[in-house]
C-alpha cells in the first residue's frame, strides 16, 4: 500500500477489516470487548456504581483510540492545501513532508512492544484472561497508531520550517500564512492530551494502577508540550527574523526621510512618513508563533489541570508508603 496521508493507519485498517461506516466499526468494537468482558466478571459487580463507572470509562477510552488516529490523519488533509500554498514544491512536497504517517512497519513495532510491556507487567502472564487480550489488543494497537501519527505528523512540521516557504505578505496575515500550521499542532497536542486524560481516569477507576503508572502519564503529559513546541521552534524563528527585516526596511527608509528633510527648500513628505508609519503598525502585529496565543491558553489549562491531577495522586501513593514507615 502506498504511504501518504490520504492512506489508513493501522488501527483503521483493523476498524474497516468489518466493512462498516469507520465510527459504527468503532462502536461496534467496544460492544464486544465489553460483551467479553462480561463473561469475566459478575453482573452484579457490574451494577455497582464502582463497576459501572469503570466500564464506561473503559470504553470511552478504547473508543477514543480507536478513532482519534485517523481524526488526526484527516486532520492534516484538511490543511493540504492551505500548506501547499507556502511549499515551493506544492503537492509533491506535502506528502514528502507528512507522507510517514501511513507507514505500517513503526506502528508494528510500537503495537508488539506495548503488548509485550503490558502483559509481562501483569502478576501472571499466563493467566491472563481472554478480556484482557481483547484489551490489550484495542489498547496496544490504537496507542502505537496514536503515538504514531501524532509524531510523525510534529516531525514532518518540524522539517516543514527548513523548507524556503512562500510566506504572506505581514499586511494580509500577521501570521504570514502559517497559521493552519499552527492550528494543526494545536489540534494534535489537545488530541494527545485529551488521550492521556482518558487513561488517568481509567487508571483511578482502575484500583490496580501503580505509581510507576502515575508518573509513566506525567512523563506523556510532559513530552505532549515538549514535542508540541519543538517542532514550531524553526517557524518561531523566521516569524522573529522576518519582523526584524521588515522594520530593517522601514528604518532604512525613514533614515532616507530625515537625511533629505533638512536640504534647503525641501519639506520631508509627511505623507510617506504616515504611510511608514502604518506599516510599522502593521509589522508590530506579526506574531511570534503561528497560533493565536489565546488559544494555547486553553490548551495550558487542559495540561495544568492534568498535571495537577496526577501531582495528587502520586502524593496519596507517597504519604502511604511514609506514613506507615513512619
Amino acid at each position: 500500500m502506498n504511504i501518504g496521508p490520504e492512506n489508513p493507519t493501522l488501527i483503521e485498517r483493523f476498524v474497516k477489516l468489518l466493512h462498516l461506516p469507520y465510527m459504527v466499526g468503532c462502536l461496534l468494537i467496544v460492544v464486544l470487548a465489553f460483551l467479553v468482558s462480561l463473561t469475566q466478571t459478575s453482573l452484579a459487580s457490574l451494577l455497582l456504581p464502582s463497576g459501572l463507572l469503570a466500564a464506561i470509562v473503559s470504553g470511552m477510552f478504547e473508543l477514543y483510540l480507536l478513532y482519534t488516529p485517523r481524526y488526526m490523519r484527516r486532520k492534516v488533509r484538511t490543511t493540504e492545501l492551505s500548506i501547499m500554498e507556502l511549499l515551493p514544491e506544492g503537492e509533491q512536497q506535502f506528502h514528502k513532508l507528512f507522507g510517514r504517517i501511513s507507514v505500517t512497519k513503526p506502528q508494528l513495532l510500537l503495537f508488539v512492544s506495548f503488548a509485550l510491556i503490558f502483559a509481562f507487567s501483569a502478576p501472571n502472564p499466563l493467566e491472563i484472561t481472554a478480556a484482557g487480550i481483547v484489551f490489550l489488543i484495542i489498547i496496544c494497537l490504537g496507542t502505537a497508531s496514536l503515538l504514531w501519527a501524532y509524531f510523525s505528523i510534529l516531525w514532518g512540521i518540524h522539517k516543514l520550517g527548513a523548507v524556503p516557504l512562500n510566506l504572506r505578505p505581514y499586511y494580509t496575515d500577521p501570521l504570514l500564512g502559517l497559521r493552519p500550521v499552527g492550528s494543526l499542532a494545536l489540534s494534535l497536542a489537545a488530541v494527545f492530551l485529551g488521550a492521556v486524560s482518558l487513561a488517568l481516569l481509567s487508571s483511578i477507576t482502575y484500583p490496580g494502577t501503580g505509581l510507576i503508572g502515575y508518573v509513566a502519564l506525567g512523563g506523556l503529559v510532559f513530552l505532549g508540550l515538549l514535542f508540541f513546541f519543538l517542532p514550531l521552534m524553526r517557524l518561531h524563528r523566521r516569524m522573529l527574523l522576518q519582523k526584524r527585516l521588515e522594520r530593517g526596511k522601514i528604518g532604512e527608509k525613514l533614515a532616507g526621510i530625515f537625511q533629505n528633510g533638512g536640504e534647503p527648500g525641501r519639506r520631508a513628505p509627511l505623507e510617506e512618513m504616515f504611510r511608514l508609519d502604518m506599516m510599522e503598525r502593521r509589522i508590530s502585529t506579526i506574531g511570534p508563533w503561528p497560533f493565536d496565543l489565546q488559544i494555547l491558553g486553553r490548551l495550558l489549562v487542559i495540561s495544568l489541570s492534568v498535571s495537577t491531577v496526577l501531582l495528587a495522586r502520586i502524593i496519596a501513593f507517597y504519604l502511604k508508603i511514609v506514613i506507615p514507615l513512619g
